[in-house]
């Protein structure tokens, strides 16, 4: 519960299996209840940290609640600069921060 797991499709003998791409959280287990929280190709792995696009997603949703933003896009990416590694964002603001440093 509260984990993201990837989802696997298979044969009852697990003669074989197909990995869809979905990413699913449990949201309760008896009955068994699940969202789809993203895709397994939606991720930034640069350093072992597997930022999801779900987690991203909710992370600026409450950056923006806390600055008065309204986001229309973004993108993230990792950058690699020698030993320095880091994320790079770029975010597309119909209204932006009224305060960028508690936005951050």
């Amino acid at each position: 519960k509260n984990k993201n797991y990837a989802m696997v499709i298979s044969t009852n003998g697990g003669l074989w299996r197909y990995m869809i791409g979905d990413t699913i959280m449990f949201t309760q287990t008896k009955p068994y209840r699940f969202k789809i929280t993203g895709r397994t190709k939606n991720y930034i792995n640069l350093c072992g940290e597997e930022l999801i696009a779900d987690n991203s997603n909710r992370a600026l949703d409450i950056a923006c609640k806390a600055t008065d933003a309204i986001m229309n896009e973004y993108s993230a990416g990792p950058y690699i600069e020698g030993d320095l590694r880091y994320h790079e964002w770029v975010i597309e603001f119909e209204k932006e921060p009224n305060n960028y440093e508690k936005f951050e």
